[in-house]
């Protein structure tokens, strides 16, 4: 299973790092091997390790599941739009950007 997201999936829980995050636990129960990719501070759409960036930049067919937990405020809240939202979640619909030849 691989795991995109923010801070809480990356282990913060609102007071410190936790030893062993949601993603690690969600393995663990289920017998799966976890790759954790989510970084704290980052949004879903637009900037450096976002959602958007983190699926340009990775392959993810070596994985059976994927794990994405973002909260409110990643979503570019107050100011981010539903647009953007549906902007992000099309970037991992076929043809990716990663795919293009242009």
């Amino acid at each position: 299973m691989v795991c995109l997201g923010d801070s809480i999936m990356q282990g913060w829980d609102g007071h410190k790092t936790v030893s062993t995050p949601i993603p690690q636990m969600i393995g663990q129960i289920n017998g799966w091997e976890v790759a954790n990719l989510a970084i704290g501070g980052t949004k879903l759409y637009g900037g450096d390790n976002s959602f958007t960036d983190m699926v340009i930049k990775n392959r993810f067919e070596s994985y059976d599941y994927a794990l994405i937990g973002y909260g409110v405020n990643d979503f570019a809240y107050p100011s981010g739009s539903l647009d953007d939202i549906k902007k992000a979640c099309l970037l991992y619909t076929s043809p990716s950007p990663r795919d293009s030849t242009s």
